[in-house]
């Protein structure tokens, strides 16, 4: 959680929501905090010149463990493979090694693929992209989809900018 002391307030300004990406006040919009010891907000937006938001979803639960399954499925048909080549005299029949080869290879590949993309895809979170009066956009991130923090934020916000 952001600490309030990081926060200057204006005179009449209360805090009316307060997570970790962001606070709300009945005048403003601080977010996007940098800097050492809870930092400053890099976004501070007077309610009243704030067009629109919109609230997306964006992101991937990871899908590591289905990777590695596929891998360990791979290894275990080439270690298959390669048994029954020794096992059988005179090698397996083409049509059987063929299947076999190519289950492996697809395992192996798409595999591989899906552990990589896993960790370079970002994390599901719940964005809302918020359009100033100069056309000018800044996002607020919350983790997770559907994020309950994220919609009691624009429950707030939607109630500080009717009371302004």
């Amino acid at each position: 959680m952001i600490r309030k002391t990081n926060i200057e307030l204006i005179r009449g300004e209360q805090i009316v929501f307060q997570a970790d990406p962001v606070v709300l006040t009945n005048q403003r919009v601080l977010a996007n905090w940098k800097g050492p010891d809870g930092g400053r907000p890099s976004v501070q937006a007077p309610i009243e010149e704030l067009l629109e938001y919109e609230k997306r979803n964006g992101g991937q639960e990871s899908r590591a463990q289905t990777g590695l399954q596929l891998i360990a499925a791979g290894i275990v048909l080439l270690a298959a493979n390669l048994l029954l080549d020794k096992a059988v005299s005179g090698g397996l029949p083409s049509l059987l090694d063929s299947i076999l080869f190519v289950g492996e290879a697809i395992a192996l590949i798409y595999g591989t693929y899906i552990l990589l993309t896993s960790f370079v895809s970002p994390a599901p979170r719940t964005t809302i992209l918020f359009t100033n009066i100069e056309g000018k956009t800044f996002a607020i991130s919350f983790p997770g989809w559907d994020n309950s923090q994220a919609q009691e934020f624009t429950i707030r916000f939607d109630r500080a900018k009717r009371d302004i």
